[in-house]
């Protein structure tokens, strides 16, 4: 449930106003983060303190004024003054692909879970003869193994031979795999579901990767980008999107300025 944050993190956000919480809150669920925040304002109500949460619920949380949240999975209805969206910076590559160079039809991956909120897009590039489909379907997260080599390399050789990558939600309101395809150089494809994106009111990513309210709108900005953009540029807009915001040494200074901001609100 706790989880040791990365010192890097700790030394870059900490200063006189404010002390980070050097554990992350992983997987709790809704009432033992609820329990978590109580106790952590029972032990210290005055200092300001940043609070890292790695967990899929979405609803309201019971925080308090001093704390600063920073949380993987929000919804922009339920959203506090005190939190910042969390990207999932813990399990991306190092190293990028080459672009993938275009060819007749776009390719579209997929390697995962089918669930609800990826079924629908999955099932329309699967019958749309203007896009080739790549997909590998699971019944189990990380095939029920996820520290099996094949299986990391299939979803690794699933992203690298394809343009875009399906980065619709899982269980929680956010997305691995979106930051897994920007490290690796590829175009995401992602559901709008009232989810909040880091750095919102700094970067562009309708300019960066497709985002569209449903199914529909989502091919037909993938069709129209095959047509009109250059695809080997925005393969690389993708990756730079990731290097320059997500690394985590890049990611610590971005949102060191955000948790200022926060502080002055």
């Amino acid at each position: 449930m706790l989880k040791k944050l990365d010192e890097l993190i700790i030394t870059s956000l900490e200063n006189k106003n404010i002390r980070v919480y050097n554990h992350i809150l992983w997987s709790a669920g809704e009432t033992l983060i609820n329990n978590f925040l109580k106790r952590q304002h029972e032990l210290n109500s005055k200092d300001n303190i940043v609070i890292f949460i790695v967990d899929d619920y979405e609803g309201m949380i019971e925080s308090y004024k001093n704390q600063i949240i920073l949380r993987t999975s929000l919804n922009s209805r339920h959203r506090l003054k005190n939190e910042i969206v969390l990207p999932y910076i813990w399990e991306c590559s190092d190293t990028r692909f080459q672009p993938l160079p275009k060819s007749d039809l776009p390719i579209v991956s997929f390697c995962g879970i089918a669930t609800k909120y990826r079924i629908g897009l999955i099932t329309k590039i699967k019958n749309n003869h203007q896009i080739r489909d790549n997909f590998i379907l699971r019944q189990h997260f990380w095939g029920g193994d996820p520290h099996n080599k094949q299986i990391i390399k299939d979803f690794n050789d699933n992203i690298e031979q394809s343009h875009f990558v399906i980065c619709n939600r899982g269980a929680g309101n956010f997305s691995m795999r979106l930051y897994q395809t920007l490290a690796f150089g590829r175009i995401p494809l992602l559901l709008n579901t009232n989810m909040i994106l880091p750095f919102e009111d700094i970067i562009d990513y309708n300019d960066t990767f497709i985002i569209g309210n449903n199914e529909n709108e989502i091919i037909e900005k993938l069709l129209l980008w095959w047509k009109t953009k250059d695809i080997v540029e925005m393969q690389n807009k993708c990756y730079e999107l990731y290097e320059t915001f997500f690394k985590k040494t890049k990611y610590v200074s971005h949102l060191y300025n955000e948790i200022q901001t926060k502080l002055i609100i």
